[in-house]
């Protein structure tokens, strides 16, 4: 049985980016033993409702969430009661109303665990309502522009502030032969070649 917890897990919901339905995920975790696993698709929670009803044929628990992209960063938000669902959802919501829109300009956070790998979001969010349930999300991919690239001074600057680090896998696919159906995806969303595709 797996101890791990997946905090960032991409369905195909995450459009040009995962490539498993939430029947695969449920079907994968429980070959593998895991208990518990946190759909987080890409600016959206359109396969919160059938990934539940998966969760619970499967018997798996859910961490609903998603993970929600600024100009600036990127966040994981987890959700923990329906106040922080509610929150959710008007931030998405005005993720897809602004063209301009930024995390780092607040938002709601009751109810909210927010992960994010930018420490420049951690200091404004923190600044903004505190530090609790704010992470410093630890991930082997992209590291936000104009931030330090090396986990390590990452690590630093946000213990300075009172913040844990949490390690997130960020899953996009599940076996490696599905490697090359994600490039395909990510390719049509840049409208450039898979050879292209920043790795």
């Amino acid at each position: 049985m797996s101890r791990f917890v997946h905090l960032a897990v991409h369905s195909h919901y995450s459009l040009m980016r995962g490539t498993a339905s939430p029947e695969e995920l449920g079907a994968v975790a429980m070959r593998l033993g895991i208990t518990t696993l946190a759909p987080t698709d890409t600016d959206g929670v359109y396969g919160l409702v059938r990934f539940w009803e998966v969760a619970k044929a499967v018997e798996i628990r859910p961490i609903l969430g998603a993970e929600v992209r600024g100009n600036d960063a990127s966040a994981i938000c987890l959700v923990e009661t329906d106040a922080g669902y509610a929150n959710l959802c008007q931030l998405l919501s005005r993720k897809h109303r602004e063209p301009a829109f930024r995390l780092d300009a607040g938002f709601e956070r009751e109810g909210l665990v927010v992960l994010t790998s930018s420490v420049a979001l951690l200091r404004a969010l923190a600044a903004q309502s505190g530090t609790r349930d704010l992470y410093l999300a630890l991930t082997a991919g992209h590291t936000p522009a104009a931030e330090p690239t090396h986990s390590l001074a990452r690590l630093r600057e946000a213990r300075a502030l009172g913040i844990q680090p949490v390690a997130v896998g960020d899953v996009h696919f599940l076996a490696p032969g599905d490697w090359e159906m994600h490039r395909l995806l990510r390719a049509i969303a840049l409208n450039t070649t898979r050879d292209r595709v920043p790795a």
